[in-house]
């Protein structure tokens, strides 16, 4: 609320709503044709899918993006769909009766009202989880209630047909819900009418309004229904009329289909705080032209340019310059100026951090030259590794160039120098399990990977690094995943070890067909802490003394099926040959889940670079590659910590990709749709799943490295 404030008159957001069918086909087309994802992202929430609340966590977490939820909610009892939001929808039906209808969904014991709280409290889960991982909500319950599409005399939602009294009845009755009995304080309540060229301004809108206390942004879902002609003299109107019924609150275009001249509407001081165009064929009412011009503008704000509001933000005014002066704004994201520095300049910021640990650090810079500056940033005198200021073009058009470090509990200086002139408002200071450790000492204990695998089944690489050999057990389970309750396990897997050189070194196919190779398996086994195999099964299992090197486990069907198996590295030990990292190439099926990676860390905390690669995979001759690869980790809990999709987008691509040069790992595509991150994580059990963003599945690899 306080960063909407702060750009009220200044700057608009850009929004998109998505279908129900695919969760990003309407950001996947603004990003081909503009070059810039929405700063804001909005789904509806009638289906009974979580798959919206996953997508908008990945916005909020990896793109900057705030998130939007409206809800085309069923008249209880029924299902959450549009023609159930939409009943009673026989004009006979008068408003006394729907106001009886709602005085019965909200009176307590009723049919009517246990299906209502059931609906509010499944959706009351959902954003409860995302209030425990600190993510505000712009919610818009109820919109569109006094609305006349010309059908019935009065709203087409049930919600409205009751008229405004039990309309705000049910506002205040689930804001009630919400806030006190669910206690949600991460929604910001969007109270939304509905004008257009047919009603116009509802003269009766004042009679509807919950209420102050009930709603923090009002805004009118204005549908000019293709009209091209000079438009802005009506946006304005309603726009001052919707400040004027918000009492001063901030004003948004809640749907739209065209969308208003940002320059007109700022020049005539009614710029709404942000659009959100309707989907499909409503933002295609805008030419391709109007949408790159729009989302480029200057007074508009993308994805790119949002600021990190995950943590505080350090206004330049707050900073210590040196070779600097403080300049006034004119827009920006403090609204009071920014530090003008020059080559060799520098700001420093005492920045308090709640508690120690690693942070993303966000610089806002604008850079009006050609060419890329860099900035060398130190924490208590503690060198960074630089980052790249890119060229902006001018003074107001900021964007976050952004670096990891671990800050201690209470006071860090935090200090910025530049090698040519540079424009900076802020420095925002996010908590983040993303950094790379400068006190990393532990090693992989073993790396696993379960995959569903047809006949041409699965490839998964390691490699060890020190001197000497090592004892390395390398086990391929499928029948023995049965005790875990893992159904369609390969039958019967055969087991391949290869060299760098694509040499065979050991091949299995049942680990207990020779009573030799049996207690060889058994003890290593024991050794690595493992699960036993049972006897005579058909499982694999190899056990060899190897160099250090790159390694490559083959594994399919010997009866040429395919099924779910889970493939294992053990090389315990703390001296000598470790294990260094794990890659595996699977197939991933698309819009959900795919092979899963696990892996051990032990004896201390460890820096990983973790990857999902899908489109890079076409320069090595990978066909069918996954286009859109997802990856997230969770903790031996089932906890999820971090996940990544687009990994250029997402927190510090800097240090990812300085991380992968470290590694000794082929570089992704600036821009590209692979997935990566890195984290510094303490001893224990991690899980990575690589999955598809996208309805698209095919092959990728999943790739874990040890930092060096």
């Amino acid at each position: 609320m306080a960063f909407l404030a702060s750009q009220r008159g200044v700057k608009t957001l850009a929004g998109q709503e998505e279908t129900g069918g695919d969760l990003r086909a309407e950001e996947d087309k603004l990003l081909a044709l503009t070059g810039r994802r929405p700063a804001i992202r909005g789904w509806d929430v009638r289906a009974e899918s979580l798959a919206p609340f996953d997508e908008a966590r990945r916005s909020w977490l990896n793109e900057r993006q705030l998130v939007e939820f409206s809800w085309h909610l069923g008249l209880p009892p029924g299902p959450d769909t549009f023609d159930q939001a939409q009943q009673p929808s026989d004009p006979a039906v008068t408003t006394a009766q729907v106001a009886a209808i709602i005085a019965e969904v909200l009176a307590p014991g009723t049919a009517r009202n246990r299906d209502f709280l059931a609906k509010l409290d499944r959706v009351a889960t959902q954003l409860a989880a995302f209030q425990a991982e600190d993510i505000p909500v712009l919610w818009r319950p109820f919109h569109e209630a006094e609305a006349d599409f010309g059908r019935v005399g009065r709203s087409p939602f049930w919600w409205g047909k009751g008229g405004a009294g039990p309309f705000k009845d049910l506002w205040r009755y689930e804001f009630d819900y919400f806030t006190r009995v669910r206690g949600l304080n991460n929604l910001i309540w969007i109270y939304s009418t509905l004008n257009n060229p047919v009603n116009g301004w509802p003269g009766d809108s004042t009679d509807w309004y919950p209420g102050d206390e009930f709603v923090d942004i009002v805004g009118s879902d204005i549908y000019r229904d293709g009209v091209k002609s000079d438009h802005n003299t009506a946006w304005a109107t309603w726009h001052d009329a919707l400040r004027d019924l918000g009492h001063g609150r901030p004003v948004v275009l809640a749907e739209n289909d065209l969308i208003p001249d940002p320059a007109e509407m700022k020049a005539r001081g009614t710029l709404f705080s942000w659009f959100l165009s309707w989907h499909t064929t409503y933002v295609a009412a805008n030419s391709p032209a109007s949408l790159r011009a729009i989302y480029q503008h200057r007074d508009v704000i993308t994805a790119d340019e949002m600021p990190n509001l995950r943590g505080p933000s350090y206004p330049a005014e707050t900073a210590a310059l040196s070779g600097g002066r403080l300049a006034s704004e004119a827009a920006g994201f403090t609204g009071r100026g920014y530090a003008a520095l020059a080559a060799g300049g520098s700001a420093e910021f005492t920045v308090a951090a709640t508690m120690a640990g690693p942070h993303v650090l966000s610089f806002y810079c604008a850079n009006g030259d050609p060419a890329p500056r860099q900035g060398a940033v130190s924490v208590d005198g503690r060198p960074l590794t630089k980052v790249r200021i890119a060229p902006t073009g001018d003074v107001s058009a900021w964007q976050p160039t952004e670096t990891v470090a671990l800050l201690a509990a209470g006071r860090n200086t935090v200090r910025i120098t530049v090698d040519g002139p540079v424009q900076l408002d802020s420095l925002s200071v996010a908590l983040s399990p993303v950094a790379v450790s400068t006190e990393a000492g532990g090693r992989l204990e073993n790396l696993s990977t379960r995959a569903r695998i047809g006949p041409p089944g699965l490839a998964g690489g390691f490699v060890l690094t020190g001197t000497g050999r090592r004892e390395v057990l390398v086990r391929a389970a499928g029948p023995a995943l049965a005790a875990f309750g893992v159904s369609g396990t390969l039958i019967q897997p055969r087991l391949a070890l290869l060299d760098g050189a694509g040499r065979p070194l050991a091949t299995n196919t049942g680990w207990s067909t020779s009573a030799a190779g049996a207690a060889l398996v058994a003890a290593a086994t024991a050794r690595a802490g493992a699960f036993a195999f049972a006897p005579g099964s058909a499982d694999s299992a190899v056990v060899v003394s190897l160099a250090g090197g790159s390694y490559t486990a083959q594994l399919s069907g010997a009866d040429g099926g395919g099924g779910e198996t889970l493939v294992e590295i053990y090389a315990g030990g703390a001296d000598g040959l470790a294990l260094a990292n794990l890659s595996t190439l699977a197939d991933v099926g698309g819009s959900g889940a795919g092979p899963t990676a696990g892996f051990v860390i032990a004896g201390g905390a460890q820096t990983v670079l973790i990857r999902g690669v899908g489109p890079a995979l076409a320069r090595f001759g990978v066909g069918a590659a996954v286009p859109d690869p997802t990856l997230t980790v969770f903790s031996a809990a089932g906890g999820r910590m971090l996940a990544n999709d687009n990994w250029g987008s997402g927190l510090a691509p800097e240090a990812v990709a300085a991380a992968a040069v470290r590694c000794g790992a082929f570089p992704l595509g600036a821009g590209g749709r692979d997935a990566a991150l890195i984290a510094t994580l303490a001893p224990g059990a991690y899980t990575v799943q690589l999955g598809a963003a996208s309805a698209a599945g095919g092959v990728g690899l999943i790739e874990i490295y040890l930092v060096p």
